[in-house]
């Protein structure tokens, strides 16, 4: 089911097919639907894990342009068993900047811009893996089809 699809049904359960004012608030409207089904629906599909590689300096790295409804756990693993490190724990920015501050050096992390912002670095050999919930594609999407993430199929 793609857009042109959703909005001919909105449109004929209307009744409204030549109602230039209801097509013109359409896409608005389908994209309040998206937001809230992001929020409502976590299905298995949804759940994604993505590696990045660690090294001796960088403390931010950005967030992946798919997530949806948060993050799921963080964990720095070994590059080369893949055996958990450390969990890290959230924070909020202001106590992150804090602890850096006074030189803590404790296995957590906050979001800022769509940043990840480790409190501090873990070395060369260690990744970090982010286990997030990915946001449906918006109909607007090449090839986007809301089907894909039912718990039935």
């Amino acid at each position: 089911m793609n857009y042109s699809d959703v909005t001919n049904i909105a449109l004929v359960y209307a009744d409204r097919t030549n109602d230039e004012e209801l097509i013109s608030v359409l896409p608005s409207l389908i994209s309040l639907v998206e937001a809230r089904l992001n929020k409502v629906i976590q299905s298995y599909n949804m759940s994604v894990k993505q590696s990045f590689t660690l090294d001796d300096t960088t403390l931010e790295y950005s967030l992946p342009s798919t997530i949806g409804q948060g993050i799921n756990s963080l964990k720095v693993v070994d590059a080369s068993t893949g055996a958990t490190n450390a969990v890290l724990t959230r924070v909020p920015q202001t106590a992150l900047d804090t602890l850096a501050a006074n030189g803590v050096k404790a296995d957590m992390y906050t979001i800022e811009n769509l940043k990840i912002k480790l409190l501090k670095p873990y070395g060369t050999g260690f990744n970090m893996v982010i286990d997030f919930m990915q946001s449906v594609p918006s109909l607007y999407s090449e090839g986007s089809n809301w089907y894909h993430y039912r718990d039935w199929e």
